[in-house]
């Protein structure tokens, strides 16, 4: 039996990705959790059905939203970020050595230990004395 992922752009638009299997899924207090792995692009997040981030693709929004702002302010001190559960813009910070301070704001706790559990290699980034 093939499993399939469909997130739903429009009623004309969807797309499918074939899943190896289930790694995760639960109800936290704020969405609906999943993780999967799939054949096409590694181990990727959905919430509430529709995917955030992949294995394979996690790198092109961490580093743009991490080196452009960085390029611009590029002797920053104290940095905030907004919804960093995976921890990937802080494992982008953490390599400049001005930084000295950040924050990162997220409610969601269950999704940052799904993340912790399922993507150590990004949420490393939360375990910097910075953060």
């Amino acid at each position: 039996m093939q499993m399939w992922f469909s997130q739903y752009h429009t009623a004309n638009v969807k797309l499918d990705v074939r899943i190896q299997e289930q790694l995760f899924s639960g109800q936290s207090d704020y969405q609906k959790i999943d993780v999967f792995k799939s054949y096409e692009f590694g181990k990727m997040v959905a919430l509430d059905g529709e995917i955030v981030f992949s294995d394979t693709d996690e790198f092109i929004y961490d580093e743009m939203v991490t080196h452009i702002p960085m390029a611009v302010h590029p002797d920053e001190k104290n940095v905030l970020i907004i919804g960093g559960a995976d921890g990937g813009v802080a494992r982008e910070l953490i390599n400049y050595k001005c930084i000295e301070r950040i924050d990162v704001v997220e409610p969601d706790e269950m999704l940052v230990e799904v993340c912790r559990k399922h993507f150590p290699e990004l949420t490393c980034g939360l375990d910097d004395d910075r953060v």
